[in-house]
């Protein structure tokens, strides 16, 4: 392999490897709750809601490599909507999740279109009297 071949290679190689540097690698999401039902609750890894409720929520997400865009494209998705639905909020950057039935479900957090997150969800049944 002649030296001009060799360099071109290592160019290319470098080249690949700085554009995946380029792409956000995430470690997580942080929710904050900041409005919704008295009952409903987000505790770390969980999110609480009673049927018939919904609480309102701004995620954040963490970047492993500090390069986070905030023009990503950040979506949730329920595993079943038949127990919890969630929607965009009114606010720009907010989410709502409502709750539909008892029982217990999942949100995927997808960013840019790829799987990057779950978050536990548990719809409670509603206290007679309650907001």
């Amino acid at each position: 392999m002649s030296g001009g071949r060799i360099l071109r290679l290592g160019l290319a190689a470098g080249l690949l490897l700085g554009l995946g540097a380029c792409d956000p690698s995430y470690d997580g999401i942080s929710v904050r709750r900041i409005g919704g039902h008295l009952d409903a609750d987000i505790d770390g890894r969980e999110m609480s809601v009673p049927e018939g409720g919904l609480v309102v929520f701004e995620p954040e997400l963490r970047a492993r490599s500090g390069d986070y865009d905030a023009l990503d494209e950040l979506h949730f998705e329920s595993h079943d909507p038949g127990v919890a639905r969630v929607v965009q909020g009114l606010e720009t950057g907010t989410w709502m999740l409502l709750g539909s039935r008892e029982g217990s479900t999942a949100l995927d957090v997808i960013v840019n279109g790829e799987l990057e997150d779950s978050i536990s969800v548990r719809i409670t049944r509603s206290q007679e009297g309650s907001p």
